[in-house]
């Protein structure tokens, strides 16, 4: 486990918090239910480090098709080959990122990720046992509706 230095947050409307990044790997899904909700700690980012590569230039290329949803932002090798992208999804005003890497983006293992950013004060409680990687990517591709994953979403806040 890594923990950050603390630090002084300005908010928009001038108020600030404190905050300190806590950095967990968990291999199962207990471990990681014991730092969340034992310890009574929301998570605001989730990644899963998978093991095996997934094609993220196909999946954009599939999601588009399929959903209409394009990325907010990518990264691309020669030739154009996007090998990360990054998704801000609005889901009833709530606002969500959905990020997708393989392992040529910068070397690293090729990861899916949830990322709220409606509110810091709305973190996840059980994320790790509602959401997968493959039931994010079936969102994307529209095999899932904006209600369901709404309602998945508050499952993971746990309201």
């Amino acid at each position: 486990m890594r923990i950050s230095n603390p630090q002084t947050i300005p908010q928009s409307d001038g108020i600030r918090y404190w905050t300190s990044v806590i950095q967990a790997r968990a291999s199962t899904k207990s471990a990681l239910n014991n730092i969340l909700t034992n310890g009574s700690h929301p998570c605001w980012a989730l990644y899963w480090t998978l093991k095996e590569d997934i094609d993220v230039h196909t999946l954009v290329s599939e999601i588009k098709e399929l959903s209409g949803l394009a990325p907010s932002s990518s990264s691309g090798l020669g030739g154009g080959r996007i090998v990360s992208a990054e998704y801000t999804i609005d889901v009833n005003n709530e606002r969500i990122r959905i990020f997708l890497s393989g392992s040529e983006f910068k070397r690293m293992s090729p990861a899916v990720g949830l990322i709220p950013e409606s509110s810091i004060d709305k973190g996840f409680y059980f994320a790790h046992e509602i959401f997968s990687p493959d039931s994010i990517l079936s969102f994307l591709r529209g095999e899932i509706s904006r209600q369901e994953f709404r309602t998945m979403l508050q499952k993971a806040r746990g309201t």
